[in-house]
Order: structure tokens, then C-alpha cells, then sequence
């Protein structure tokens, strides 16, 4: 058990469930996926350039251990994508006249 107090395999699954969610929510698989694949790749070269300097071979537990790391950093990356896409959608903050608008006290602006 980690630190943190989660079992292994939840770690795991806040991958899944986020692309679960993501399903649910309507959203092209392209956009759903892609973190996972950015994600892959950067760890697949990270851990590529390790092993050429050692000359190490993969075994079983670092294979399983680069497919849980890939999911996890994947899962973030698809949260903070989702973050920014919504604040994009969101604007830039609140419009100046419906602001002044709902902060007036003066019935006349109402």
C-alpha cells in the first residue's frame, strides 16, 4: 500500500473511469485518447533512452509497470486537457454588464 492510501488498483482505475466519464459525456474517442497515446509515447521514449544506456531488456513487471504509469500520467493529462478546453468555453471572466447588472443596487439598472 502507498502513502497516499490507495490500493494499487485504484491508481488504475481513475484511468478507466475517466475515459468512462468522457464516454459518457458525449466526447469524440479522438479527444478521449489522446492523452493516453501523448502520454505513452513520452514514457516509451523516456524509458527507451534508460535502457540504451544500460542495455537492459524489458521483463514482465516493467512492461505492466510502463502500462500503469502511461494510464495514470495519460489520466492527468486528459483531466488538465478537459480543464482547459472548459476554460476556453468559459470566457475570460464574468461580462462587465450583467456583473454591474447583478451587483447594482439602484432599481433602474434591474
Amino acid at each position: 500500500m502507498s502513502n497516499s492510501g490507495y490500493m494499487p488498483i485504484e491508481w488504475v482505475r481513475v484511468a478507466t473511469d475517466v475515459v468512462r466519464i468522457r464516454i459518457w459525456e458525449g466526447k469524440p474517442l479522438m479527444e478521449i485518447f489522446y492523452p493516453y497515446v501523448v502520454a505513452g509515447i513520452a514514457l516509451f521514449a523516456l524509458i527507451w533512452k534508460k535502457m540504451r544506456e544500460k542495455a537492459k531488456t524489458i521483463n514482465a513487471f516493467m512492461g505492466i509497470t510502463f502500462i500503469v504509469a502511461a494510464l495514470y500520467c495519460g489520466s492527468g493529462l486528459a483531466v488538465l486537457h478537459h480543464c482547459l478546453v472548459s476554460v476556453a468555453l468559459a470566457g475570460g471572466g464574468p461580462d462587465h454588464r450583467s456583473y454591474t447588472h447583478l451587483c447594482s443596487t439602484s432599481p433602474h439598472t434591474r
